[in-house]
């Protein structure tokens, strides 16, 4: 086994002895900053890393780097300092200086176990000859010794834990309505352009808040969450971040989702926000088998699961040659892939109108088996009355053969609102016609629908389905 240490060698010598005493391979870097520590695990190959908990060393990108390459990562905590910043990089492999490399083949045996053991019940006899999976270490609580860590009380504790969320009686009309069933997951995408994925799953999740449902808002975004900004949340350890390592280790569970969120009150009934990442650099935490993970463990908490995913569907990264590297675009596959319903919105200018028809063939062919809604945004109205409403009906049942289109009226003025508040813009007027747009859409999820909506905010269209063939060929 080779071994990378870099931390200060007087204090905590006995460990590096003590590995090679026993035939392992070490290499010393000493007290070095992240980049070089960074920089010694691209250019060589290690199994373990034993790092420095001190803000200096121990950085998201030496997470990234141990994440990618499969190396165990234990960190040296030495001050209330470090034990902040080992949490704040969501590592829970750690041992004091004065420890000695006995404790860390006990974390390395404890850890290489319970992943053999998991991934036996997943792929039969199949065994692993590596130490440990390419995977992130599990989030712990540092500042008391009272508290064990969550890996030992984890099973013990869920069930408690879960039932900590409160529950409410889920509303009436969609308990009358037997087609829809719980739990779902909605996924909201839409093409680049910013057309407003962000504005319509926050508000999507607000509504069904209100409706009396269990709801959990997660940013997937692998090119930038927004949802954290728009709430005015300040999260230094993106939920989304943490949850995905936890994954990653085969430790989350329904009730550790529920830690890593944020909880919102609507009205009084509790609304969940995992954030996301802020910096695109950070778009590997969030692989296509830990939010596949995540999204599970919150189908086990939630009524309904929503997801803000990226925009981009190119597959052709996977054509790389490196088979082994993540996928930036994998995570937002997987999202379409478990959705039981998805909310698609287009831009109401000609560029969003282009961008989403072209790719209308691609995000509906990702899920078959899911319902799709489509909605276009910010429609204007014009000053005698009339919107492009037929234009974009027209454009939608032309080239892409979609019959159905909700229309949302431009509403700038309540989102500038919306915004200054850190509030959804459906609880800051309640009355206005992008909320009455998007309880249809909420009506239509959850199965309540019942009526065409009134003043041409949702448009039913009714012309005849065309050729999908003729449709990508008039395009180009």
């Amino acid at each position: 086994m080779r071994v990378l240490s870099a931390f200060n060698q007087d204090e905590g010598e006995s460990i590096c002895a003590g590995a090679e005493a026993v035939g392992h391979s070490v290499v010393r870097l000493g007290d070095s900053p992240a980049a070089d520590i960074t920089a010694a695990l691209r250019r060589d190959s290690f199994d373990v890393l034993i790092v420095s908990a001190h803000p200096h060393a121990l950085t998201a990108d030496v997470v990234d780097a141990c994440d990618a390459r499969g190396i165990f990562l234990v960190a040296i905590v030495e001050n209330r300092l470090s034990h902040e910043n080992a949490r704040l990089c969501g590592v829970g492999d750690y041992v004091g200086p004065w420890q000695t490399w006995t404790e860390i083949e006990q974390l390395l045996t404890i850890d290489s176990r319970r992943y053999q053991v998991e991934n036996s019940q997943e792929e039969g006899s199949q065994t692993t000859d590596s130490l440990r999976p390419p995977t992130a270490p599990r989030i712990f609580s540092p500042v008391s010794r009272s508290r064990e860590p969550r890996v030992s009380s984890l099973v013990a504790s869920e069930r408690d834990e879960v039932s900590k969320i409160p529950r409410v009686e889920p509303m009436t009309a969609a308990t009358e309505n037997p087609a829809t069933s719980f739990p779902r997951v909605v996924t909201v995408w839409g093409p680049t352009g910013a057309p407003g994925r962000t504005t319509l799953a926050l508000n999507i999740a607000t509504l069904m808040t209100q409706r009396g449902l269990r709801v959990v808002l997660i940013d997937a975004d692998t090119f930038g969450g927004a949802v954290a900004i728009r709430l005015g949340i300040f999260d230094e350890a993106p939920g989304i971040a943490r949850a995905c390592r936890l994954a990653g280790a085969h430790e989350l569970s329904g009730a550790e989702l529920v830690d890593v969120s944020h909880e919102l009150l609507v009205k009084g009934r509790p609304l969940h926000v995992v954030t996301g990442i802020l910096g695109s650099s950070r778009w590997p935490e969030i692989s296509r088998d830990r939010l596949e993970r995540v999204i599970e463990c919150a189908r086990e908490v939630f009524d309904v699961v929503v997801l803000d995913i990226g925009f981009s569907l190119e597959s052709d990264e996977e054509i790389s040659s490196d088979l082994l590297a993540p996928r930036r675009n994998a995570a937002t596959h997987a999202a379409l892939r478990a959705a039981t319903d998805v909310v698609a919105v287009a831009g109401s200018d000609s560029v969003g109108l282009a961008r989403f028809i072209r790719l209308w063939s691609d995000v509906s062919e990702s899920n078959p088996d899911a319902r799709f809604t489509v909605c276009v945004n910010r429609v204007v109205w014009q000053r005698d009355g009339t919107t492009a409403a037929e234009s974009i009906t027209s454009a939608f049942s032309r080239f892409a053969g979609i019959r159905d289109v909700i229309l949302i009226p431009e509403s700038s003025t309540l989102m500038t609102r919306a915004d200054s508040r850190g509030e959804p813009a459906c609880l800051v007027d309640a009355g206005s016609a992008f909320t009455r747009s998007l309880t249809e859409i909420v009506s239509r999820l959850v199965g309540t629908s019942t009526a065409r909506p009134s003043n041409g905010i949702a448009t039913h269209i009714t012309t005849g389905i065309r050729d999908k063939l003729r449709s990508v060929r008039l395009l180009g």
